[in-house]
């Protein structure tokens, strides 16, 4: 009898990516000084960064200045395209999101950007969730940028914390506190890598215009199963899933530098 041979399913893998950009939301809200601590978080990984290194500064009379934001940027501000634009209260980094992704927009299979911003200054309520959250993001997107460079030969985009949700089911809530729907899954909290010649070949423009935005942005571009996650203290699929801001949620949590 003849056996069947088993079916393979091929993957399609990109070349290596040699050029890592960084781009990079700021508020520097007087109110607090949650934006110093993620900016901190960045500088000491600077290095990582190849490419271009864009931080936009949203700025208006309940920030600090441009040059607050270029003295806590240290030495590596020499290194940094630093742009100042009006803050958008209701939008936020969604407002800034396609001056970030202008900036270094090109179809090279070789070119991958990160996207983060100042995470916190929002939830000053919740410091220590906000704080274990964030730093979860930058040590496994930052500090193992080997892995995320290896995901991306295979997925367009990697971030943590992501979200599958149902949109058919009137009885469970959706995940936006605003009722934005825009596809079906998010990397909560907004810090991802993206492959450039899967972002710019689409209609990456379509940015929705709300506070979410950014955070819901890449699920209007590509499915679920095309986005990698490399930190999930719950299953992808699970909605609703536990609080990011929960401190226990972090087996290994990692505080601010003093």
């Amino acid at each position: 009898m003849e056996t069947k041979k088993p079916k393979i399913r091929y993957i399609h893998m990109m070349p290596a990516i040699h050029r890592l950009n960084l781009l990079y939301h700021v508020y520097p809200s007087k109110a607090n000084e949650i934006w110093r601590a993620n900016i901190r978080q960045v500088v000491r990984r600077m290095p990582i960064f190849s490419g271009r290194r864009v931080v936009v500064a949203a700025l208006d009379g309940t920030t600090h200045g441009i040059d607050e934001v270029r003295r806590e940027l240290e030495d590596s501000h020499k290194q940094i395209e630093l742009v100042a634009t009006r803050n958008d209260p209701e939008l936020r980094e969604a407002a800034t999101l396609e001056i970030l992704l202008e900036s270094v927009e090109s179809l090279d299979e070789a070119e991958a950007s990160f996207y983060g911003h100042t995470k916190g200054n929002s939830t000053a309520d919740n410091v220590a969730g906000a704080e274990l959250w964030r730093n979860a993001m930058y040590h496994h997107l930052l500090d193992h940028v080997h892995v995320c460079r290896d995901l991306l030969l295979s997925h367009p985009c990697v971030g943590t914390h992501k979200i599958v949700y149902p949109t058919d089911s009137p009885h469970l809530r959706q995940p936006y506190p605003t009722g934005l729907r825009h596809g079906n899954w998010m990397f909560a909290g907004t810090f991802f890598w993206f492959r450039h010649s899967a972002i710019y070949s689409r209609d990456w423009r379509n940015i929705p215009a709300d506070r979410y935005g950014a955070e819901a942005w890449l699920s209007g571009l590509f499915t679920h199963d095309q986005a990698a996650t490399v930190f999930q203290p719950w299953p992808a699929d699970q909605y609703p899933m536990p609080s990011p801001y929960n401190p226990r949620l972090y087996q290994w949590p990692i505080h601010d530098e003093p």
